[in-house]
């Protein structure tokens, strides 16, 4: 029979073992393996609140000119039809 300290079955995909450092009593508080706090992504808040002022006002200004000239083209079409 075989030797049980010569064992052949060795595993490759052993458990990686982290050393914990020795503490009072062994016992290690839990405090100290919580992670680092970390800044909330605020991805709920909408894209045009994440744009720069300057860059919405630009965009407003574009809407607004645009819906000028659909106004002024609703009217010239008002006007013809009374004609």
């Amino acid at each position: 029979m075989s030797d049980p300290t010569s064992s052949t079955s060795t595993s490759t995909t052993s458990a990686l073992i982290v050393p914990v450092a020795p503490t009072k009593a062994g016992r290690t508080p839990g405090k100290a393996h919580k992670s680092e706090k970390t800044a909330v992504r605020r991805s709920y808040i909408s894209p045009s609140i994440k744009t720069p002022f300057a860059k919405r006002m630009e965009a407003e200004q574009r809407r607004l000119a645009v819906k000028g000239v659909e106004r002024d083209m609703k009217e010239e079409k008002a006007s013809e039809k009374e004609r």
